[in-house]
């Protein structure tokens, strides 16, 4: 069997047609494409609207300017997540305070209220992997909110999608994404003037006045990637979420408990093992790229351990293994079957 990747974009004959319909017509630039994909990414979440961007960083980036972040803020994240989040933090040259997770990998909301300020002007809370951060907990404490999507589109929370309940949503386009635009991502907020004052920001052409502005590419060509990809996200989620019970299944023979959670989308199925960095090899040799789910958490990138128990164990534990929905059926037996003969020398 050739290698299993960690990920895989499904890419159809009907998403190189929208893309090459966009490229003949010779129109490559922010368009009618963009708008559409806005307007549908921010309808289904009932938010105002939506302004798409190079990336999901500058999405969480735009997102922050369009709260008026900057010097003497401090903005809260976790530690165990993507670097990524904290450069857009520091982009605005707000002060990152860095918080643990809990037990489900996302956001801890005892840990982020205790380390609330005069200065915190936001809170990021990722639903990582897919799987929905409690986010009723975070909208009590009275501070702006960004949800960020970047792993979660088509979770739900309570039986609504998740990315509709903060103040702003920002989700990521990359290939490795649960639909993909070959690279790009956008914000989302629920006040219409946010929408207006981040457009602005990205508006770095005809301007009456000088402002700063940033550029931040996001054209057709991508955009008609995304429409295309969107129209299958029920598809992709369901794909996502049969492939993760299949593993569960598997793994319920160990008395292990089910990894799905309601609401969930399965962006990544995460294992764990008293072992996790030895486990990553072992199941490359049978031909599976394994990783890790978080390269780094953000606290050990400023020498702090003990403040962190929860991501400090994260990191020690959990091993991320390929789910999405270009997986062939033989491609996930051999997974799971890898799961149960490992599982029982990696406790």
């Amino acid at each position: 069997m050739a290698n299993i990747p960690h990920s895989r974009p499904s890419i159809s004959d009907k998403d190189v047609e929208e893309v090459s319909a966009v490229l003949k017509s010779g129109e490559l630039a922010r368009g009618s494409k963009v708008a559409l994909l806005e307007s549908r990414v921010s309808s289904m979440h009932s938010m105002a609207g939506g302004v798409a961007t190079s990336s999901g960083t500058s999405a969480l980036h735009i997102a922050l300017l369009g709260l008026n972040v900057g010097q003497g803020d401090e903005v809260i994240l976790p530690s165990y997540i993507c670097a990524s989040v904290l450069d857009a933090i520091n982009y605005t040259g707000a002060k990152p305070v860095i918080v643990d997770i809990d037990e489900t990998y996302n956001l801890s909301a005892q840990s982020a209220q205790a380390n609330i300020s005069k200065s915190t002007a936001a809170i990021v809370i990722a639903h990582m992997f897919g799987r929905p951060a409690d986010i009723s907990q975070f909208l009590d404490f009275d501070i702006p909110v960004i949800e960020d999507c970047a792993q979660a589109i088509g979770a739900t929370y309570d039986g609504q999608a998740v990315g509709s309940f903060g103040d702003m949503s920002m989700y990521s386009f990359g290939p490795t994404k649960v639909i993909t635009a070959g690279n790009g991502g956008m914000v989302l907020a629920k006040n219409p003037d946010y929408i207006d004052s981040m457009r602005r920001l990205i508006d770095n052409g005809n301007r009456n006045e000088y402002s700063l502005a940033y550029s931040t590419p996001f054209n057709d060509v991508d955009a008609a990637l995304g429409l295309s990809q969107l129209d299958k996200l029920p598809e992709f989620v369901e794909r996502r979420r049969e492939i993760a019970r299949f593993y569960d299944e598997a793994l319920a023979e160990m008395g292990i408990a089910p990894i799905l959670s309601e609401g969930a989308i399965a962006f990544r199925y995460v294992i764990q093992t008293n072992q996790a960095e030895e486990a990553v090899p072992l199941f490359k040799e049978r031909g599976i790229d394994a990783e890790l789910p978080i390269y780094k958490p953000l606290h050990r990138y400023f020498g702090r351990t003990a403040e962190f128990p929860n991501s400090e164990f994260a990191q020690n534990t959990a091993v991320s293994l390929p789910l999405y929905p270009a997986l062939l059926d033989s491609e996930i037996v051999h997974i799971r079957d890898t799961i149960l003969d490992l599982r029982r020398n990696l406790k």
